[in-house]
């Protein structure tokens, strides 16, 4: 299949809150119960397009990453890909773009799984990632190059 990326604008904010509502949803609901308007909310607050490359299917937005620049690593907030173009090797594309960005720049790549998202966990492992924290309820998982 055919895949494009871009930068994300402002105006991608709403298409982009319901993938990741379809997506997350389910795993949000287990752990906190899911309340519409405080995601909503959250999802604004850490939306920053400047970070996140949009994923495309025929020119429709399909996932998205978003990766934050801290000073001693790449931090992945989100990645996010939707569930009927998932295990096709696009995540694993995204995933090995990162990791090749943050080796140029000497930095070392981390980000946090749902513990209850078996496979996420699964799939960053089989990339060389390895727990190294935990949260209440998430896993964090660093690149181990």
């Amino acid at each position: 299949m055919e895949y494009s990326f871009r930068p994300a604008n402002p105006e991608d904010q709403a298409q982009l809150f319901e993938l990741y509502q379809a997506v997350m949803s389910g795993y949000i609901e287990q752990i906190w119960g899911w309340d519409s308007r405080w995601q909503k909310d959250d999802f604004s607050e850490h939306f920053d397009p400047e970070q996140i490359t949009v994923v495309l299917r025929k020119s429709q937005p399909i996932g998205y990453v978003q990766v934050e620049t801290h000073s001693d690593e790449l931090y992945i907030r989100m990645l996010l890909i939707a569930p009927e173009h998932q295990k096709k090797g696009l995540g694993a594309n995204i995933l090995k773009r990162i990791v090749s960005s943050a080796s140029k720049q000497h930095l070392g790549v981390k980000l946090q799984v749902f513990k209850i998202n078996a496979p996420a966990r699964r799939f960053y492992e089989r990339h060389g990632f390895t727990v190294v924290g935990e949260t209440p309820a998430s896993l964090e998982m660093a690149f181990d190059a």
